[in-house]
């Protein structure tokens, strides 16, 4: 029988410590506390007649001590380099500690929108080299990764009139080769997601009236959307621009449900939280994006 790994937890509770990522990974891989009462240690601290003389946390092997270490270390890696708070981080803790206990790669989710003038340039490019360097990060903490990145080709040419069907193509043809070819992401584009799940997306979609999207989403929340439209959506009459608001978010709140059920990923977001809160549902996100490097296909 192998051994257990026991850590004093002086050790641990040091004035740097991550309590929250301490808390996740000791829970992730069913590590447990004992507590010294007399000449005994028991896992049972509370009703005890007298205070404990000492606490200590035992793993109850060395894969598993291991792989606590290299999610908290990994976890300390993206709260160094977030720019924004994260979003729902005990899902992504969750998932990134699930990948590096079972080398089932984490999928790191990055929706990718059109550029509407220019061309596939530098901007893109620095965006992509820092989702890879991050995905190495992952790979240097023994937590296998796939990127997929998702190019929001319908978001382009059906919910809103942004570009034409030809220079969309063209663009997400450029992002997609880029991506698969120089730096070995997955790229499946909305629209083949959305095909492979037209079943949950009809019906959801459907569901997704006006009045449903105004009981999910705020009014402020609603308002940005619709000032968004009006600059990007191509529209410029008020009511297709408010039409195309709210198809936006009906098509928002369908991809990340579907997403989600789907991939169980961990979004790598490129644009701004605000952008994402609500319409994301219970998508778990990581925001390492500065303002000027956001929205790479508008740069």
């Amino acid at each position: 029988m192998e051994r257990p790994i026991i850590i004093d937890q002086t050790k641990l509770d040091m004035p740097n410590t991550n309590a929250f990522a301490l808390q996740q990974v000791l829970k992730g891989v069913g590590a447990i506390r004992e507590y010294k009462i007399g000449d005994s240690w028991t896992g049972i601290e509370r009703g005890t007649p007298v205070k404990p003389e000492g606490t200590r946390v035992v793993f109850d092997s060395l894969d598993n001590f291991r792989a606590a270490k290299d999610a908290y270390y990994a976890w300390g890696d993206i709260e160094a380099s977030r720019k924004f708070r994260p979003e729902y981080p005990t899902q992504s803790m969750q998932r990134l500690l699930n990948a590096r206990t079972t080398s089932d790669p984490v999928t790191l989710f990055v929706p990718w929108g059109v550029r509407p003038e220019g061309e596939f340039g530098t901007s893109e490019l620095k965006v992509m080299d820092r989702l890879r360097s991050f995905q190495t990060q992952l790979a240097q903490k023994n937590i296998p990764s796939q990127l997929l990145l998702m190019p929001a080709d319908l978001y382009a040419t059906e919910v809103n009139n942004q570009v034409g069907d030809a220079k969309a193509t063209d663009y997400f043809s450029k992002v997609s080769d880029v991506a698969r070819n120089q730096f070995g992401f997955a790229v499946t584009p909305w629209s083949e997601i959305r095909t492979n799940n037209q079943g949950t997306y009809s019906q959801r979609a459907d569901e997704l009236t006006e009045d449903t999207i105004k009981q999910l989403i705020t009014p402020g929340k609603i308002k940005s959307a619709i000032e968004a439209a009006g600059r990007r959506s191509g529209y410029t009459n008020p009511t297709d621009i408010r039409n195309a608001a709210f198809a936006y978010m009906r098509e928002r709140i369908c991809e990340a449900e579907i997403v989600e059920g789907r991939y169980k990923p961990i979004k790598v977001s490129v644009v701004p939280r605000e952008r994402d809160n609500q319409l994301d549902r219970q998508l778990p996100r990581l925001y390492m994006f500065t303002p000027e490097q956001q929205f790479p296909w508008l740069k």
